[in-house]
């Protein structure tokens, strides 16, 4: 019960030291404006003053404890223990009601064992490491020219070879005549018909169906005058 009475207490106060620091930040530079009301001044300063007296009573409790455990590091010392024993008993300590009781049975428990730590990493600094460098080899293992050769290969870039030729191909059949290149696809026309090829005879075919089905003229005729 007076365990419980004491955290009463201190979410009370924790709570009343909120609200006076709110205030305290709010009305700081209201009051050093002359023309404030006196009231005004009067209840900022009282605010003010109560949280001074908390902060000032939080830290006697701060100095007692550091006491109480100063004094108990003194006692193992003088009794042949360990500076060390017993401090856990002594960092749960919270107010003077528990030192005191602490003080009193800390001798009839035992310090309880603790679960090793488990290691673990922090997930930016993994990302960091692998960007930049520090989590991968970060000297080259191929050359640029590999790489490319290696992409060539997946397929993923063009032939340089294949590339060229294409270039080659369309430069020559920009260049070339317009008499000479209708005469060269006459030519391979003969050649296709002579040799029955079914890709141009069924071409030729759907070119016909086509002209069968649209007549000459046919079209968009809206718009027109």
């Amino acid at each position: 019960m007076r365990a419980a009475h004491a955290r009463n207490d201190k979410i009370a106060q924790f709570r009343k030291k909120k609200e006076l620091e709110e205030f305290v930040k709010k009305m700081k530079l209201a009051v050093r404006n002359k023309s404030v009301d006196e009231e005004v001044r009067r209840e900022f300063f009282i605010k003010f003053l109560n949280k001074s007296i908390i902060d000032a009573n939080e830290e006697l409790d701060s100095i007692k404890l550091e006491k109480q455990m100063v004094d108990m590091r003194a006692m193992n010392i003088a009794g042949g223990n360990k500076p060390n024993q017993n401090f856990a008993d002594v960092a749960a300590i919270t107010n003077t009601e528990q030192a005191e009781h602490s003080h009193r049975n800390h001798h009839h428990h035992q310090q309880p064992k603790r679960k090793p730590m488990q290691p673990f990493i922090i997930t930016r600094n993994s990302a960091q490491k692998a960007v930049f460098g520090a989590g991968y080899p970060s000297l080259p293992v191929m050359t640029v020219d590999e790489f490319y050769d290696q992409r060539v290969r997946d397929g993923v870039f063009p032939d340089e070879e294949k590339v060229a030729k294409m270039n080659r191909d369309q430069a020559i059949a920009a260049a070339q005549d317009p008499n000479e290149k209708e005469d060269q696809e006459k030519a391979i026309e003969e050649v296709q018909i002579e040799n029955d090829d079914p890709e141009y005879l069924e071409r030729m075919r759907r070119m016909d169906e086509y002209k069968d089905v649209v007549r000459r003229g046919d079209g968009n005729r809206y718009n027109r005058s």
